[in-house]
């Protein structure tokens, strides 16, 4: 009889899912980054840091031993999915080690199914003591891709304090500033004696004479200060005393803070009165303007240009959102501004900032308006905030479609710069966590001369 063999299954050999996708990640940043025209050295004996970037001028092939290192983590998921934002959690001795080094270090998520990949310098996200407490990291799908366009971002980090310093992708980039220059005043400013001696008892006489749209005034000490003539507006019952002329300039160019503001309240509402006669009205308390509703209510498009044809675009939209115990909230969103009155070098400016306005029906203010705008700030980036710019500078300035002829004040385009080399916006400064950037806006061209004496705070809407 014969004795029956035993058969040992043989140990299979097998690479598992998480080795493959972790290997596919380290790739897809590899090469990214040799896109960019930096090196990628992988560590091989690791304990938190996969690779080591140098940065490399991609025209000379100069190095300068500026490198920064890298954390690849590669995802069949991404945590906490948005449409524009996602999380990725760490351990926290894993953010120690990180950021107690002696090299800067970026943290690289990728997506190797979707070829999605995104990075985030890890010093500046963690100096902030929130984020560090909490041990997750937001990204931006937008603001945090990793890409060629990142090469500056990523030489910034790796010299944080200067050293080698590469060119800019070339490109032809047009740069604009958010300052409409104001023109056609009149050349003289009446000043006129009223019986009031209160601005209340002023205001309540003027309001008496049903003249909602005669705003082009300041009143100051019993003295009624104008571009027009009050009695050819029908004022003259107000008036104590013949109107006495005086040259603009006076007060335009002056150096006297005082007399700076005076013209800046005048010029200012003037620019309120002209702007009402558009169907863009103030709202006094918050100072914001907004584009009022129909007469029939509901929403509101316009016609605006393009570069290439004349398109509407809605700037009064009606929207729904359901509430916890299942009704409906109605709110409209209405295109608006803030801003203030600037002068540099004796010329006159209005520094315009888009922004939102939020109603229940078109007229009353919506009670969560807080926080419908921050909702809002926190998904737009810069292309919607310049869209709406451009919007409003179609709509406001002289010689558009709109063809809005005022005769106190004329508003021009601003003047835009063309430069034969772009300069990546990320570059700027480091990457901010999306729930604690601030609000994006067009660059402030005045932030430069800040100190300088025509460019003091002067006027804002009240």
């Amino acid at each position: 009889m014969k004795k029956r063999t035993k058969h040992r299954h043989q140990p299979v050999k097998s690479i598992s899912h998480e080795t493959m996708l972790g290997q596919k990640g380290m790739n897809m940043a590899e090469r990214v980054v040799l896109e960019m025209g930096f090196v990628w050295n992988p560590i091989h004996i690791e304990s938190g840091i996969d690779a080591v970037i140098e940065t490399r001028d991609p025209s000379t092939g100069v190095t300068k031993n500026k490198i920064l290192q890298a954390q690849v983590k590669a995802v069949s998921q991404l945590a906490a999915e948005q449409d524009d934002a996602f999380s990725f959690s760490c351990e926290r001795a894993h953010i120690g080690y990180w950021l107690g080094g002696t090299a800067r270090v970026i943290l690289i998520v990728c997506k190797p199914d979707t070829d999605e990949i995104y990075w985030k310098d890890l010093q500046t996200y963690f100096s902030l003591p929130e984020n560090r407490e909490r041990c997750t990291v937001r990204f931006s799908k937008q603001a945090d891709r990793l890409d060629v366009s990142s090469r500056s971002a990523l030489l910034s980090v790796a010299t944080p304090e200067g050293g080698l310093a590469l060119g800019p992708l070339p490109k032809r980039e047009i740069l604009g500033i958010n300052l409409l220059p104001l023109s056609g005043y009149p050349s003289e400013i009446l000043a006129t004696p009223t019986k009031a001696k209160g601005w209340d008892a002023f205001f309540a006489a003027l309001k008496e004479l049903k003249k909602p749209w005669l705003r082009e005034f300041i009143w100051e000490a019993g003295i009624l200060y104008s571009f027009f003539d009050p009695v050819a507006e029908e004022l003259g019952d107000l008036c104590e005393g013949e109107s006495e002329g005086f040259a603009s300039e006076q007060w335009a160019h002056s150096t006297d803070p005082v007399l700076q503001r005076h013209f800046a309240g005048l010029l200012g509402r003037t620019f309120e009165s002209r702007c009402y006669k558009q169907g863009v009205v103030l709202e006094r308390e918050t100072g914001v303007f907004y584009f009022a509703p129909p007469p029939a209510g509901g929403e509101l498009r316009i016609k605006t240009k393009s570069s290439v044809n004349t398109t509407a675009k809605t700037v009064i939209s009606k929207h729904t959102s359901v509430r916890q115990d299942g009704t409906l909230s109605v709110y409209y969103k209405h295109y608006a501004f803030e801003g203030r009155m600037r002068r540099f070098a004796n010329e006159w400016f209005f520094e315009l900032t888009p922004t939102f306005h939020f109603t229940e029906d078109g007229k009353i203010p919506h009670p969560n308006a807080d926080v419908l705008l921050s909702g809002i700030k926190r998904m737009e980036r810069h292309p919607a905030v310049l869209g709406a710019f451009l919007t409003w500078k179609e709509f406001l300035t002289e010689n558009t479609l709109f063809n809005s002829k005022f005769r106190f004040l004329t508003v021009m385009a601003p003047p835009a710069l063309v430069i034969d080399r772009g300069i990546d916006d990320r570059a700027w400064k480091p990457p901010v966590a999306i729930e604690d950037a601030p609000p994006v806006s067009i660059e402030d061209a005045s932030e430069s001369v800040e100190d300088e004496e025509d460019s003091l705070f002067l006027w804002k809407p009240s």
